[in-house]
């Protein structure tokens, strides 16, 4: 049996969206993880993983108490 995750549990997760300029528009994509658990300039667009530093990152879901 594999082990998946981060060992948090899918309680304590958000997505990580990051705002890219894809064209002309500025839309969120899911930012991609690396293997180390580290962000970098990642993004899936629309299947593919691309490289794109021009903008910051938006955690989806996360509560402010």
């Amino acid at each position: 049996m594999s082990k998946r995750g981060n060992g948090y549990g899918t309680e304590n997760r958000v997505n990580i969206l990051k705002k890219v300029k894809v064209g002309r528009t500025w839309n969120l994509y899911p930012a991609v993880v690396e293997p180390n658990g580290k962000l970098r300039d990642k993004v899936r667009v629309h299947g593919q993983v691309e490289v794109h530093s021009e903008t910051s990152y938006d955690p989806e879901g996360v509560l402010i108490a």
